[in-house]
């Protein structure tokens, strides 16, 4: 079997180290083509992503006496080419990092959930309740929606063929639901900090807290969100 390789670090190019180093026409063609760029919307920040990508594959082919009018046609198609190309998939992370990252997603919803239900209660009722769901019974819950969604994300983008069977999956996973909701409801029943109910502004602020860990995860490792991994596709056999 063939091993994977592994993804090269990406070395970030200094475009004002770079860019001198062009001759006078590979100059004026990449003048143009940010001309192009600019007039089609491309705002500064994709740009200069575009020109640290491009930029090191001009001058390689510079020094192959190649000029870019050659390589990549006109500015103008190389600018249409750069605006419609294909978005690249980000790069497939760890079980346990995307599982952690959608852990925190699922708190921070069922967080806010608990909190405006006991806020709504203490409207309608004008006494102050406890609400269902201490911390650890939170985290538990969330973990393990997070583990089913990260699982099955990776499931349907096997190909059929290569799928673990689809009912004995799904069987496990509600199995594994009713287990931890009942553990977690007996949890509630332990009075400690960490599994008795939390009042509705401790839900609120657990809510903020996790979204932020998750917001922090989503942008550290460029992760798919909630929506995006159940609504994962399969992809092509090779």
């Amino acid at each position: 079997m063939a091993k994977k390789q592994e993804a090269q670090p990406v070395v970030e190019v200094n475009l004002d180290e770079e860019l001198p180093k062009l001759s006078n026409k590979n100059a004026d063609y990449v003048f143009r083509l940010r001309k192009f760029l600019k007039e089609e919307g491309v705002d500064e920040a994709r740009e200069t992503e575009m020109l640290q990508e491009l930029i090191p594959a001009i001058l390689k082919d510079q020094a192959a006496g190649k000029p870019a009018n050659t390589v990549y046609g006109s500015p103008s198609v190389l600018a249409d080419k750069l605006i419609n190309a294909p978005k690249q998939a980000p790069a497939a992370q760890p079980f346990w990092i995307e599982t952690t990252d959608l852990a925190f997603s699922f708190l921070a919803i069922f967080s806010l959930i608990y909190g405006a239900m006991g806020l709504f209660a203490i409207w309608r009722h004008k006494t102050i309740t406890q609400n269902s769901g201490g911390l650890l019974s939170l985290a538990i819950m969330s973990f393990v929606a997070a583990a089913a969604f990260t699982y099955y994300s990776r499931w349907a983008e096997k190909p059929k063929n290569d799928r673990p069977n689809g009912f004995l999956t799904a069987a496990v996973f509600f199995a594994l639901i009713i287990v931890g909701s009942f553990f977690t409801t007996w949890l509630t029943g332990i009075n400690t900090p960490i599994t008795a109910s939390m009042p509705w502004w401790g839900q609120f602020i657990l809510a903020v807290v996790a979204y932020g860990a998750h917001f922090f995860m989503k942008r550290k490792y460029n992760l798919r969100n909630l929506f995006q991994a159940a609504g994962a596709t399969p992809r092509p056999k090779k």
